[in-house]
């Protein structure tokens, strides 16, 4: 390979975009975890239980109430921070997708040139 190959851009183009898209798959990973986690604190509310449980009687009820909103209110924040980590992500994506494009077909081109080329080098004496 040598300086100005197009073969050696397509490389390069296509590890930018690996690195890119992996990145994003990670954050997607973490969001989904997020609301997982969410999910999970919302389960024990509306899960049916007997009206009169010790725990109920003791006031449990209403610490875990306010623990688990103030934890859901910490998830929620942390899950907007991360949305808008993804969109950065999804913008730094678009143009990495789109130079691995052009060197695609910039080999493409290179590939159709040699082979177009290839039966007149054999024609010559």
């Amino acid at each position: 390979m040598k300086r100005g190959d197009p073969e050696l851009l397509l490389r390069l183009t296509e590890a930018v975009f690996d690195a890119k898209r992996g990145r994003l798959v990670t954050l997607r990973a973490e969001e989904e975890a997020l609301h997982r986690a969410i999910r999970g604190l919302e389960r024990p509310l509306r899960a049916p239980g007997p009206e009169i449980d010790p725990a109920r009687r003791a006031g449990a009820d209403l610490l875990w109430q306010g623990w688990a909103d103030t934890r859901r209110r910490a998830l929620l924040a942390e899950l907007a921070r991360l949305r808008v980590e993804i969109d950065k992500a999804i913008e730094e994506l678009r143009p990495a997708f789109g130079r691995r494009e052009a060197a695609r077909r910039m080999v493409e081109n290179a590939r159709q040139a040699r082979a177009r080329a290839a039966p007149r080098r054999v024609e010559r004496p």
